[in-house]
């Protein structure tokens, strides 16, 4: 049985004081963003004399626990515990959307789409602030929303910009939004949507921007959710050195991937595409890569420059999947 279903409105008001929320103003206003829980709560902490019933109980479900430290009064700090978080998301289902932007460049849009890509990393900034000898992706810990680094010195704790397991990620990507008169089922287009051997649909672009049309690719960094088509829901994240990356993972990451003939052995073997050179098979300065990791390291420094790969920083790890979600309706 699921016990936050059975508190009473007292109890849950305190869950929700102490995660920041006005409960009362969050179901009873009309504004959408009132009824948007963020995927990280602001605060997490309440302070109230001991002993309190109501508390003591939520403390025995555990919903709630609290901190050694006491105030100048000796009165109890307490915070939500992750179970209670988890509880108060479930038992109020229409004030939870926590949805997250993320931009995808146009390659990684197209290896979503084609289901080759299910992880992301994104670069923790700022860096942790100590001495990396000896410290390993092995040594974080989540906890109370933050994820600690015990053996650090001092202690690290670091909050996740990108949500938590079970948030939803809305991709931005390169898009164009088209006149009335040419809207189909759709009045947005998406770079993604033409290939690298296209030609058609993108000197079909061309020839409407020569005749006058707005059609020129928009950045991804602009694209209004209201354009938005593809939707991820957060399944697992990690924080681990970027070079610490396996080949399972590397593929993982989408890099893209191609059967060729060896002419020296005259057998076809698999090989990764080599971002940082040109893509054009016919191309005398085209060239594949032995491994996925070493395609995904081409890929990153392209992104990220050069030196990138080498500094090797610390990167949130994001495993997702992809959800069909209905889109919220606009105020």
């Amino acid at each position: 049985m699921n016990p936050i279903k059975e508190l009473t409105y007292q109890q849950a008001h305190i869950i929700a004081s102490t995660l920041g929320i006005n409960l009362y103003h969050a179901k009873n206003s009309k504004g959408k963003s009132d009824k948007v829980l963020p995927a990280e709560f602001y605060r997490n902490k309440f302070v109230s004399p001991a002993p309190d019933p109501i508390i003591d109980d939520l403390e025995t479900m555990g919903l709630m626990g609290r901190y050694e430290k006491t105030n100048e009064k000796g009165w109890v700090w307490w915070f939500v515990t992750e179970e209670g978080e988890k509880r108060f998301r479930e038992a109020f289902p229409s004030l939870v959307r926590s949805d997250i932007p993320i931009l995808y460049s146009t390659p990684m849009v197209q290896s979503i789409q084609n289901g080759r890509k299910t992880n992301t990393r994104r670069v923790v900034k700022p860096q942790p602030g100590f001495d990396r000898m000896g410290l390993t992706s092995a040594g974080w810990v989540y906890k109370d929303g933050l994820w600690h680094y015990p053996e650090a010195s001092p202690e690290i704790s670091i909050k996740c910009p990108y949500g938590q397991i079970g948030d939803t990620h809305w991709v931005r990507e390169t898009w164009c939004e088209l006149v009335p008169e040419h809207v189909g089922k759709s009045k947005y287009v998406y770079r993604a949507d033409l290939s690298f051997t296209d030609g058609d649909g993108e000197r079909c672009r061309q020839d409407y921007i020569k005749a006058g049309f707005p059609y020129h690719w928009k950045p991804s960094i602009f694209m209004p959710k209201e354009a938005c088509r593809i939707w991820l829901r957060i399944k697992d994240i990690r924080i681990e050195r970027l070079q610490d990356i396996s080949e399972e993972d590397a593929l993982s990451e989408g890099v893209e991937r191609c059967t060729v003939y060896l002419i020296d052995t005259k057998q076809d073997a698999l090989r990764f595409r080599d971002y940082t050179s040109r893509y054009d098979l016919d191309h005398p300065k085209h060239r594949w890569l032995h491994t996925a990791k070493d395609s995904f390291r081409s890929l990153w420094q392209k992104i990220n420059g050069w030196e990138s790969w080498r500094e090797n920083p610390w990167v949130w790890r994001i495993e997702f999947e992809r959800i069909a979600v209905e889109k919220p309706a606009e105020e």
